[in-house]
């Protein structure tokens, strides 16, 4: 068989040991590159192990006295934001309350204007002066006969 290209083809045996020898050579150096990894973690582990070696012969000391100071200062801001928070909250209740008041003034003071006020009267009756002319309306629809067609 002939291929389009004419170049020479290997026959599968020596495909086979090409891959073979391929896989082979990437096994072996992964493996390589894994040793070398674990050469330098090792190298890692001592430096860290003489590290910490070291730090065992040292002794830690905290001067209080810069911290206690700082936490009066912290205290003291801390006191005086909470003042200024309680006056804002305060304040904002407050016109919460007085907006509702004013609302409930301005219901009160507006029924007591539209129930006293004259106009109630006037539209009453208006309103009954409709009603009459609705139903005298009615009567008049219903006083009328209906044509008969021939």
């Amino acid at each position: 068989m002939e291929y389009p290209d004419n170049k020479p083809r290997r026959k599968r045996v020596q495909r086979e040991e090409i891959g073979g020898q391929m896989l082979t050579d990437s096994i072996i150096g992964e493996i390589d590159r894994l040793d070398a990894i674990g050469e330098q973690a090792g190298r890692t582990a001592e430096k860290y192990r003489q590290i910490f070696d070291d730090l065992k012969g040292y002794e830690l000391r905290v001067d209080t006295a810069a911290l206690d100071a700082k936490e009066k200062e912290f205290a003291t801001a801390l006191e005086k934001q909470v003042k200024q928070i309680r006056a804002a909250t305060r304040t904002v209740r407050a016109a919460l309350w007085l907006m509702i008041v004013v609302l409930f003034l301005v219901f009160a003071v507006g029924y007591c204007y539209l129930d006293t006020h004259p106009w109630k009267a006037k539209y009453f009756q208006l309103e009954q002066q409709y009603n009459q002319l609705q139903q005298e309306m009615q009567k008049l629809t219903v006083k009328k006969p209906a044509k008969k067609k021939k």
